[in-house]
């Protein structure tokens, strides 16, 4: 232990017991909620990619946003090596914090303003963490920035704007934008959903190369389980804010034990899948949290203690948990 009283190596991101409730009315209106995210705890080592996956409205990008500190939670921890920072920073999150969180967001296009040359916006981190001044330092940095992400010749491709470059490029553009600062953690949300197929793959290797050689985390957001199998180390599985199933990628895909994400993997098309299977149920209105288990009315192994108390998170197998009354 250290003087702090924490593990000699604690996790580099831990979250605990993370929410998020919005209000929908304003001024004299009756007050109404809608909690979208309700206990979310894991951990995310150093050099380690852990992908939030489930359907559309499931809370994944909530979840991203949270931890990138663009919305703050309305319960919960998030410790950063250790440091809980929403105590130490309880209004905007620091440079500090910023350094090592970047995100990458899922339209590469919305992402980088239209008006400014590619230059401006890998210039802008690396002034503003001071990771940079002069001119030619400031060139040379944009220069092997583009290079590591692949964009060659680099100096053709910093005086050019975002709309002269294809999806696929921007996307390059805005991982070299978060590697300005040289942090420990990116969370990347739906990255490659705006891409071509034949684009995604090449994308998840920069990225599984980037990590490599800088040891950065990722929490990767997606729906898609190819590209979570592919290149995740381990998986979190998300259903109506909560997270539902947990474990190793290989393992948890090669047999899902919660019935939402089992219905998950057989709605995967394989060759000769039936358009009929009971999979074509995922994808209908995610409930609002209340009592009971979100997933009881559609799922097909309901029991009635399912409609009447919420499941725990339990631990069914070594670095495996699953949140249902099935296996209580």
């Amino acid at each position: 232990m250290t003087a702090a009283g924490l593990p000699a190596e604690a996790p580099l991101l831990s979250v605990r017991n993370l929410g998020k409730t919005f209000n929908l009315d304003r001024g004299w209106r009756r007050r109404r909620q809608l909690q979208v995210l309700r206990d979310v705890s894991f951990d995310l080592d150093a050099g380690e990619v852990v992908a939030l996956v489930g359907e559309s409205g499931s809370g994944k990008s909530t979840t991203a946003l949270l931890i990138a500190r663009l919305l703050d939670p309305t319960t919960g921890e998030i410790r950063l090596r250790g440091v809980d920072v929403l105590a130490s920073e309880p209004g905007r999150a620091s440079l500090a914090y910023r350094r090592q969180v970047q995100m990458i967001f899922q339209d590469p296009f919305a992402s980088l303003n239209p008006l400014h040359t590619i230059r401006y916006h890998l210039e802008r981190p690396l002034l503003r963490h001071g990771e940079a001044k002069e001119k030619p330092e400031l060139e040379q940095r944009v220069n092997r920035l583009l290079e590591t992400v692949g964009l060659n010749p680099a100096p053709d491709f910093a005086r050019r704007h975002p709309h002269q470059l294809s999806g696929g490029q921007r996307q390059r553009v805005a991982i070299a934008r978060a590697l300005a600062v040289s942090p420990a953690l990116i969370v990347a949300d739906e990255p490659t959903s705006m891409l071509d197929v034949s684009l995604r793959i090449d994308l998840l290797n920069l990225m599984r190369d980037i990590k490599s050689a800088r040891r950065i985390a990722y929490l990767f957001i997606t729906h898609d389980l190819g590209s979570a199998r592919y290149f995740a180390d381990r998986l979190l599985v998300m259903y109506a804010g909560e997270i539902v199933e947990t474990g190793n990628s290989e393992a948890l895909l090669d047999a899902p034990a919660h019935p939402y994400t089992q219905l998950l993997v057989s709605s995967v098309p394989t060759a000769g899948a039936s358009l009929a299977s009971p999979a074509t149920t995922v994808g209908a209105s995610a409930p609002v949290l209340g009592r009971g288990c979100p997933f009881a009315d559609r799922c097909p192994k309901v029991m009635e203690r399912c409609r009447q108390e919420a499941p725990l998170l339990r631990e069914i197998a070594a670095a495996r948990t699953v949140r249902c009354h099935l296996y209580g």
